[in-house]
């Protein structure tokens, strides 16, 4: 890594992608198999662990999607799928000092919840489609 006095020039930002470890996903209720392969792609391809929480109204396309990946060559382990109450697993995914990073879509208060819960050693992101 360069350290800060080596960059171009001046104001300029480097940003080198590097792998957190686990990262935990709480996919959305609409297009659940949408977000789930989108999220879940660009999380291996950095070289992540994911734990996921599928949609709570339409989990069927994730549980199908994870016996696709139990069949290929992905090693054991690499992607979990927890089925279940998105509140109560967000929750719990938030004070696990394992998971480094948490990509949400829910309600703003289990939001709240979930940011101080990991203020110091997570990264909690809200974002939608």
């Amino acid at each position: 890594m360069l350290p800060l006095q080596a960059l171009p020039q001046a104001g300029t930002a480097l940003s080198l992608p590097q792998a957190l470890g686990v990262v935990g996903v709480v996919l959305p209720d609409h297009k659940p198999l949408l977000s789930l392969v989108t999220l879940l792609g660009a999380a291996v391809a950095m070289g992540n662990a994911v734990v996921m929480v599928p949609s709570q109204r339409y989990p069927v396309p994730a549980l199908t999607f994870i016996q696709v990946l139990q069949a290929s060559d992905l090693p054991a382990g690499l992607v979990s799928i927890i089925p279940g109450a998105r509140d109560q697993l967000t929750a719990a995914l938030a004070n696990h000092n394992v998971i480094k990073a948490i990509w949400y879509w829910g309600s703003p208060e289990v939001l709240t919840e979930a940011w101080f819960g990991t203020m110091h050693h997570s990264l909690v992101i809200r974002d939608g489609f």
